[in-house]
């Protein structure tokens, strides 16, 4: 199993325990965490849509995450979507990590 394919399936049973207590914000935090560390790999790779739906899915655990937010904006720098690069950037420097 590569290192990517144990990750997701690491955050996967991550995000089933916070569907099973969704109550929990440290886990929701963790799951987006590992989600975010997911994404930067795939970024790594050159897997923008999968880094894109790695980010965003940390996002919808943890709204203002810095590093999910720099996540999504280096993708969209890499689109060449140089505005919403920009604005995610932002956002993501305003917020710090975590």
């Amino acid at each position: 199993m590569s290192a990517t394919a144990a990750a997701l399936a690491h955050a996967d049973d991550l995000a089933d325990f916070v569907a099973a207590s969704p109550s929990s914000f440290h886990a929701a935090a963790e799951v987006a965490r590992r989600l975010t560390d997911v994404g930067f790999t795939a970024l790594d790779d050159g897997n923008l849509e999968r880094a894109e739906t790695l980010f965003r899915n940390a996002l919808k655990r943890s709204p203002n995450d810095g590093d999910a937010l720099g996540g999504l904006g280096l993708v969209e720098l890499r689109r060449e979507r140089f505005a919403e690069a920009r604005d995610l950037l932002q956002r993501a420097s305003r917020r710090g990590t975590g």
